[in-house]
């Protein structure tokens, strides 16, 4: 029995199938001269070829126009229909690759997939529609329903989830990782967006990393951003060149550039240029900073004229102050006019105060000057020196009269 039916399949085997050069051609047999090593099943698959060699069509119309591509498999209603002489290309799914004629090296899976594509090389589109739009774009991985749905020529993309790039036309060298990461991206370069929604209105701005869900997710036109962390920037539109690290960092900033924000929802309400913020929460900054102005802050955003304003105390082992000019050398230069005692009295009398020296309640108001005061100091402390010369002067004169009165008796 076994025999029989052995034979059977044999019989009916080589009446309907083998054409030639070991050919394999079901239910009808195509234009096939000198092709060989084929397996064409469904109706007019492959029905075009003429010397395309080790080719698998399986499927209504599937390869119907193959005339000499070879290592071809198209698997699906119409999977690459219109293929000529495309080489090494493996489509599987209704009209994916269907419009591809000399495309080579490309893998198109799911409905749709690859469809437009038609000279586009080296791709790889996996899902429902999957750069469903490509015609000459090549080295692109495409992994999700709709992912890279709009793009045509772009080249070297990576989009994976489902919408991720999906408006990308001409931009190249992007990595999009999510669904909807990308989403609007159409001629922007060397992005990498990954995590849910990042990146997803950006258009044209270019270079962006965006990490985390969200993150950068109105950008638009901003370029050469680093955002990372769940919705870090997610509402910068045009800021170019900012980094946000942390949950939430930046997250009123929409067109603020050169900024540096770095820990949990750090520089949240800035929306200005050219800040940095180191913070763990919106409302307890431990580092504020300027760039464009050279200031610091350390406890406080609220800098004024300083260049390092600090809340709280200053421990140090030591301090080096380099410009106090002029240093009170002068002093002890010989035309150095030193204030007369009485005038000092009066002044003492008058002010409550040393002359050149702040009172109490221009330090209150208005703090003082390190360097400066320091400075101020030592020149008291040298008039104070000149007068307890003078004195000593004067002291030692009248010991010599005193000495002169008691050595006449």
């Amino acid at each position: 029995m076994k025999h029989l039916i052995l034979f059977s399949l044999l019989l009916t085997f080589s009446n309907t199938s083998w054409a030639q050069s070991n050919n394999y051609f079901e239910p009808n047999r195509p234009r096939n001269n000198s092709g060989s090593f084929n397996t064409f099943l469904g109706l007019i698959a492959g029905f075009d070829n003429t010397n395309g060699h080790r080719n698998t069509f399986v499927g209504h119309a599937a390869g119907a126009n193959n005339t000499s591509g070879t290592y071809n498999t198209f698997i699906g209603q119409g999977a690459g229909s219109n293929n000529t002489s495309g080489n090494h290309n493996t489509f599987v799914g209704m009209l994916s690759g269907s419009s591809n004629t000399t495309g080579w090296d490309n893998t198109f899976v799911g409905r749709l997939s690859g469809h437009s594509n038609t000279t586009g090389t080296n791709n790889a589109f996996v899902g429902r529609d999957a750069g469903s739009s490509n015609t000459e774009g090549r080295s692109n991985t495409f992994i999700g329903s709709y992912s890279g749905g709009r793009n045509t020529t772009g080249e070297n993309n990576t989009f994976v989830g489902r919408s991720a790039g999906y408006r990308n036309t001409t931009g190249n060298h992007n990595t999009f990782i999510g669904k909807g990461a990308g989403d609007a991206n159409t001629n922007a370069h060397w992005g990498t967006f990954i995590g849910y929604g990042s990146g997803s209105n950006n258009t044209t701005g270019d270079a962006n990393v965006f990490v985390g869900n969200y993150a950068g997710y109105d950008n638009t036109t901003g370029e050469r951003n680093i955002f990372v962390g769940a919705s870090a920037g997610e509402n910068n539109t045009t800021g170019s060149r900012n980094v946000f690290l942390g949950d939430r960092a930046g997250n009123d900033n929409t067109a603020g550039s050169n900024n540096v924000f770095l820990g949990n929802h750090a520089g949240y309400r800035e929306r200005g240029s050219n800040k940095l913020y180191i913070a763990n929460s919106s409302n307890n900054t431990l580092i504020y900073g300027d760039f464009q102005a050279r200031k610091v802050g350390i406890g406080t955003t609220q800098v004024g004229s300083f260049t390092l304003a600090v809340e709280g105390s200053i421990g140090a082992r030591e301090v080096h102050v380099t410009s106090a000019n002029p240093w009170p050398d002068y002093v002890f230069e010989e035309d150095y006019n030193l204030p007369d005692l009485k005038e000092v009295e009066q002044f003492l009398k008058k002010e409550k105060h040393l002359s050149e020296i702040p009172s109490a309640a221009e330090v209150e108001k208005n703090g003082q000057n390190l360097g400066e005061m320091n400075a101020k100091l030592l020149k008291k402390i040298e008039e104070l020196t000149l007068y307890t010369i003078q004195q000593q002067k004067l002291i030692e004169k009248f010991e010599s009269r005193l000495n002169t009165l008691e050595n006449k008796q």
